[in-house]
């Protein structure tokens, strides 16, 4: 199902917290079966695209924003689950039968601080792309320029950037570094 219809999707916006800077422009296309909570917030602006297979699921309180002139992608069957964030300045796109777990970011831009005198220089734009039946676990940090291959899996709490073939599993190793001291602290 494509909407088009400005007065449509006026109340659809109401209805799902949608908020659109433009309703003259073609901005969202989403496929039948698509569920999207009234929690979710979706920010499109003017010359941002987003386009949703059939059958996707977006849990509550997720954000997905959408600059101008990006573009995200959402495969058929793909769940994003609660809590999820998903900022688009250049390009994003999520395949077929993706699971993402709650409390996951994926962002495709970074902020340009090498001087430190200007405190918003401009944006560093990256992709991500995400291949069929790739599974993000919870916590995920998903940073520009990152590519999963089909199936791949990223264990919770991971922080990743960069180039990953299918069928691979990616995680963090956090060594827990545990300490004795040798006076007890001094009471407050």
């Amino acid at each position: 199902m494509q909407i088009e219809n400005t007065s449509f999707l006026g109340k659809l916006a109401y209805r799902m917290r949608i908020y659109l800077n433009s309703f003259k422009y073609r901005l969202l296309a989403i496929r039948s079966n698509t569920i999207i909570p009234l929690s979710t917030l979706l920010i499109i602006h003017p010359g941002g695209k987003v386009t949703m297979g059939g059958s996707c699921t977006i849990g509550r309180y997720a954000t997905i924003s959408v600059l101008p002139g990006a573009e995200l992608k959402i495969g058929s069957n793909t769940i994003i689950n609660h809590c999820c964030t998903i900022y688009c300045a250049n390009s994003i796109i999520i395949g077929e039968d993706v699971r993402i777990a709650h409390n996951t970011t994926i962002v495709d831009h970074d902020y340009d601080t090498s001087n430190f005198e200007q405190r918003f220089i401009g944006k560093l734009l990256g992709k991500i792309n995400i291949q069929k039946n790739a599974w993000i676990g919870a916590s995920c940090v998903l940073l520009r320029d990152t590519s999963l291959g089909d199936y791949a899996v990223v264990g919770a709490g991971s922080i990743i950037k960069g180039e990953f073939p299918g069928f691979s599993i990616i995680k963090n190793h956090r060594d827990i570094i545990v300490t004795t001291q040798k006076k007890p602290p001094m009471p407050c």
